[in-house]
This record gives structure tokens, C-alpha cells and sequence, in this order.
């Protein structure tokens, strides 16, 4: 995704998934402020930033 010129990505995990919410935070994943979870629904959308861009 690099060589696309894209400097982040998003995923998203169940809400309930404690476990990988805690595997991607691990590796530099942070909730998404542009995708904030809406009313009733069960995923969270995470973001990882290329470090140093």
C-alpha cells in the first residue's frame, strides 16, 4: 500500500472482540475518529498510520 502512495489503512473489528481489539492495539491500530461507531452497530473501525508520514 506504500507503493500506492497511501499512508493509512482501516479495518474493522466486532465490538464485542475484545481480544482483537487488544491484538491491533497492540500493533499500532486506534479507533477511526472518522468512523465512529454508530448507534446499534457492532463494529468498530480501527486506523494504523505509516509511522513517519
Amino acid at each position: 500500500w506504500r507503493a500506492d502512495g497511501k499512508h493509512t489503512a482501516t479495518l474493522d473489528v466486532h465490538v464485542d472482540n475484545a481480544r482483537a481489539q487488544a491484538f491491533y492495539a497492540r500493533q499500532g491500530w486506534v479507533p477511526d475518529p472518522e468512523n465512529p461507531p454508530a448507534e446499534g452497530d457492532h463494529h468498530l473501525f480501527l486506523r494504523y498510520a505509516v509511522a513517519g508520514e
